[in-house]
C-alpha cells in the first residue's frame, strides 16, 4: 500500500537501453519490473501507475511477454508511448506469438491514452503481418497526434491511415515508411471521402524512408501543403541517380520557405544482396554542381544540408563562396558518403579528377559561416594554390574568434608530402581542439582489398594516403596548434619569446 501511495506520482518509464546520459533525479527501470508490477496490480485489482504520461520502452534481452503488464499498470493520462523492439526473445519457428504480444498492446492503447495521445513511435523489423492492421486502428482513433514515427521497414502504413494523417491539423513530427500505394486511396478512402486540398497541413519535421527510389517520396511531398516545414529528411533503400533532380525541384517548388535542415540519404550501391544499386539504372549519376544546388538557395534559413548520394560533386572556390553568402547560419554541410565517397565504375580512385576546391574556398567558407562545425568536401590540397589573401584573412579571422569547425571528413582527398605542412597549418586554425578530422581512404582500401585486379602497388597508394591523413590528425595538426600558443603567452607576457626548436614551424603559418 506503501508504494500505491507513491506511484500516482510516476509520470514517466524511460527506455532501460538508454542508461547513459541522465540526470541525476531519471532512473532505468529493469525489465523485470513490469512483470512483478503486474502481479501486485493483479492481486489489488487497480491501476497501478493512474498519472504516468509517457512511456518509452526498448523490448531488449528481456522475454517478450514482459509487454503484456502495460494495459494492466498504465492510466488514462498516458500522452507518449514509444515502443521498440531489438534482440528481443523472439521464437522464430513461430513469429506471430510475438506478433500477438504486440498487437494485444496496440488494442489496448486506446483504452490506455484515452483521447490524450500526442507521440507514437513503433519500431519493430520483424514480419509484421497482423501489426500493420492493428497500428493502423491505433492511428485512425486518434486525432491529436503531434508525433508519429513509424519509420521501421517493412511498415507500410495502409491508405486509410495516410489519410487520416493526413488532415490531422496538430500532426507537426512525421517520420514515416513509404510506397506508391500508401497514396493510392489518399483522396477516395471510405473514411474520408472528400479530403480537403490542403493536406498534412501543420508538419514541421517530415523524414521518410523508401525502398523503391525517390518518386514515392515525391508523392508525399506533393501532398504537403504545411508552410511550417523546418526539417526534411529523405532516406532511399535504393540508389536513384536519376531522381535526385526530381527531388531538389519537387522541394524548391514547396509551399515551405523556412526549411533549415535537409538530408538525402541513398543506401549503399556495392550491396548487391537485394538486387538493388547503381548497376540497376542505365545511366552514371550525373555530376552535382552549382546549377542543381542553387535551387536551395531560396531557403534563407538554412543551417544544415547533408547530401550521403553517389555521385561526384563539381564545385569550386567561388560557389563555396555562393553558398556561405546564400547559407550564413549554416552549421553542417556534407556534400557526398564520408566513408565510401562515390567513384564511377571501373574507374581507377587515383585517375579521379582533381577536385576544384582549394585551401582559398576551405578558408572563405569557414570564415563567412561561423557556426559551422560539421564540413565534408573533397579538396585539392596543393599548397601552392593556397594565395596570400586567403592566408591573411584567415589569420585575423581566427585572432578575433575561436574556431568552430569540430567535424572535417575530406573524403579521397590527395595529400603529397609537400603539402603536408601547409595543410596543417591551415587546419590547426579552422579546427577545434579535439576536432575530428576523418577521410575515406581506409574504406576504400577494405572496399578493394579482396579484388584480384588490384595490384599490390595500388594497395600500397591507398594505405600511404590513409596514413598521411591520420598522422597529420594525430600530430602535425597538433604541434601546429602547440606552437601557435606557445607564440600567443609569449606576446601575453610582453615579450616576443622562443619557440622549442623540436616545434615544427612553416612559413605557411
Amino acid at each position: 500500500m506503501r508504494f500505491v501511495l507513491y506511484a500516482r506520482r510516476i509520470k514517466r518509464i524511460i527506455d532501460p537501453s538508454r542508461p547513459y546520459g541522465l540526470s541525476t533525479d531519471t532512473y532505468v527501470l529493469a525489465p523485470t519490473v513490469l512483470s512483478t508490477l503486474a502481479a501486485v496490480q493483479h492481486t489489488l485489482q487497480q491501476t497501478l501507475l493512474p498519472s504516468i504520461e509517457a512511456l518509452e520502452y526498448t523490448i531488449g534481452h528481456a522475454p517478450m511477454k514482459t509487454i503484456q503488464s502495460f494495459p494492466s499498470l498504465l492510466g488514462p493520462q498516458l500522452h507518449t508511448f514509444k515502443f521498440h523492439l531489438q534482440d528481443a526473445e523472439w521464437d522464430f519457428d513461430n513469429p506471430y506469438e510475438g506478433e500477438d504480444l504486440v498487437v494485444e498492446v496496440l488494442n489496448a492503447l486506446p483504452r490506455m491514452a484515452s483521447q490524450n495521445l500526442r507521440e507514437l513511435e513503433l519500431d519493430i523489423g520483424i514480419s509484421m503481418g497482423p501489426i500493420v492492421p492493428a497500428f493502423s486502428r491505433v492511428i485512425c482513433n486518434y486525432s491529436n497526434l503531434v508525433s508519429l514515427n513509424c519509420l521501421c521497414y517493412p511498415l507500410r502504413l495502409p491508405p486509410d491511415a495516410v489519410a487520416h494523417l493526413s488532415v490531422l491539423t496538430s500532426l507537426e513530427i512525421l517520420e514515416i515508411y513509404v510506397d506508391d500505394l500508401s497514396f493510392s486511396d489518399l483522396h477516395r478512402n471510405t473514411a474520408n471521402t472528400h479530403l480537403p486540398g490542403a493536406t498534412f497541413p501543420s508538419l514541421r519535421k517530415l523524414t521518410v524512408k523508401t525502398e523503391y527510389g525517390i518518386d514515392d517520396i515525391v508523392s508525399l511531398l506533393t501532398r504537403v501543403s504545411s508552410p511550417h516545414l523546418i526539417l526534411l529528411h529523405v532516406l532511399s533503400e535504393q540508389v536513384d541517380p536519376l531522381g535526385i533532380e526530381n527531388l531538389f525541384e519537387m522541394v524548391n517548388a514547396g509551399p515551405w520557405r523556412r526549411l533549415s535542415s535537409f538530408t538525402v540519404q541513398f543506401d549503399d550501391p556495392s550491396d548487391l544482396s537485394t538486387g538493388r544499386g547503381l548497376q540497376t539504372f542505365p545511366h552514371e549519376p550525373k555530376a552535382i554542381g552549382g546549377e542543381l544546388l542553387r535551387r536551395l538557395f531560396s531557403f534563407t534559413q538554412m543551417s544544415c544540408l547533408k547530401l550521403f548520394i553517389y555521385h561526384v560533386f563539381d564545385i569550386d572556390d567561388a560557389f563555396l563562396a555562393e553558398i556561405a553568402a546564400a547559407w550564413p547560419c549554416l552549421t553542417e554541410l556534407l556534400l557526398g558518403r564520408a566513408w565510401n565517397s562515390y567513384v564511377p565504375p571501373g574507374q581507377n580512385v587515383f585517375d579521379l579528377p582533381v577536385p576544384r576546391v582549394t585551401l582559398n574556398g576551405l578558408i572563405e567558407l569557414v570564415i563567412r559561416c561561423p557556426k559551422l562545425y560539421g564540413l565534408t568536401v573533397r579538396l585539392d590540397t596543393d599548397s601552392r594554390k593556397l594565395s596570400d589573401a586567403a592566408r591573411m584573412r584567415l589569420h585575423r579571422a581566427m585572432a578575433r574568434r575561436k574556431p568552430t569547425l569540430n567535424a572535417l571528413n575530406v573524403q579521397l582527398s590527395f595529400l603529397e608530402p609537400k603539402d603536408e605542412p601547409v595543410v596543417a597549418a591551415v587546419l590547426s586554425q579552422i579546427l577545434r581542439p579535439g576536432a575530428r578530422l576523418s577521410d575515406a581512404w581506409g574504406t576504400r582500401l577494405e572496399d578493394e582489398e579482396d579484388e584480384e585486379d588490384n595490384s599490390l602497388f595500388h594497395e600500397e597508394r591507398l594505405t600511404d594516403q590513409s596514413e598521411r591523413w591520420a598522422l597529420l590528425d594525430e600530430v602535425t595538426i597538433n604541434s601546429f596548434r602547440l606552437v601557435r600558443e606557445q607564440e600567443r603567452n609569449a606576446l601575453r607576457r610582453g615579450g616576443r619569446g622562443t619557440v622549442k626548436q623540436d616545434s615544427p614551424k612553416s612559413s605557411a603559418d
